[in-house]
């Protein structure tokens, strides 16, 4: 499906068929097919002027105070451009596209469904989590473009049509989404609250190492040479964790005869970077000196990124 932004999806709905969008400009060779108008992105993003409702209001607070936009829907655009020759309506509707990143080189394997959380008093509580358990790790340099708080994120094999998972968070260059539902289904202590942070943020923030992949190529050089390789090929014979560790890898594959792709290694990093402090990681690998040494490296990065430890 062709992007319109950044991160975004143009669709051109006629009737009931949805028409992908291929060009920024449409060029139309039917004079009676109306053009669709490209304004500044961030427009959509915020509430319209004339919108007065407590969302809206919640919404602009948010922004004002944060610099992200804050969404509870995904639907950027749903215009109404005219009807055809034969008397069909057609819409152009733009949304969040979370599956694309700049750069991707394949489509997603993946399509997502979205359950919004529509009750105002909702939407000020997932905010207020919001404020008060995930923005105070974060500087203004990472804090990302907007917002998408939902109650569900369910992902769909584009192929077969089985649900796959339902991600805690996702994120690319414009948009990190957070599924909510956790905090809505009762009242939840500070332990409890805290708890979901860190898991909201052991997602969200390994998705944003992985777009922001190259700014890690130190930490990759120390274990280069094995990402992906055949533990035999690579000239490791009996693999066990004190092998691994001594490669850089913080524990051994199971069920499989390769070495980790650089993305399981990094992620694998960065959750326990951010589970465990600098103390406990000294004391867990201790004497595992390229371990260390990545760990150091991710924890560089990830300042150097905007995150607050």
């Amino acid at each position: 499906m062709n992007r319109i932004h950044l991160n975004m999806k143009g669709l051109l709905v006629k009737g009931t068929a949805m028409v992908a969008l291929t060009t920024l400009a449409v060029a139309c060779s039917d004079e009676d097919t109306p053009a669709v108008s490209y304004e500044n992105p961030a427009t959509f993003f915020q509430p319209a002027d004339t919108d007065t409702t407590a969302t809206a209001r919640l919404r602009r607070d948010f922004f004002q105070k944060t610099g992200s936009y804050l969404l509870f829907n995904d639907t950027l655009q749903h215009r109404f451009l005219g009807y055809d020759a034969g008397g069909d309506a057609q819409y152009f509707n733009e949304t969040v596209d979370l599956t694309y990143n700049v750069g991707q080189s394949s489509p997603a394997t993946n399509t997502y469904v979205y359950t919004y959380i529509t009750s105002p008093k909702e939407q000020q509580t997932v905010v207020q989590f919001l404020n008060d358990y995930i923005l105070n790790h974060m500087t203004n340099r990472m804090r990302p473009y907007s917002f998408f708080l939902a109650r569900l994120i369910t992902g769909y094999d584009s192929n077969t049509g089985k649900v796959t998972l339902r991600p805690y968070s996702m994120s690319n260059q414009r948009c990190t989404a957070i599924a909510c539902n956790y905090l809505l289904l009762r009242d939840r202590s500070d332990a409890q609250k805290q708890n979901f942070a860190q898991t909201v943020l052991y997602a969200m923030v390994g998705q944003m190492a992985q777009n922001n992949i190259s700014s890690f190529n130190t930490f990759f050089s120390y274990s280069s040479q094995y990402y992906n390789a055949d533990y035999s090929e690579a000239g490791v014979g009996t693999v066990n964790n004190d092998v691994m560790r001594r490669l850089g890898f913080l524990g051994s594959s199971t069920g499989s005869a390769l070495f980790p792709s650089r993305e399981t290694d990094l992620n694998a990093y960065v959750v326990q970077t951010l589970q465990y402090s600098e103390s406990q990681i000294a004391t867990l690998y201790a004497g595992n000196e390229v371990v260390l040494n990545k760990f150091a490296e991710v924890r560089r990065v990830l300042i150097e990124l905007g995150y607050k430890f």
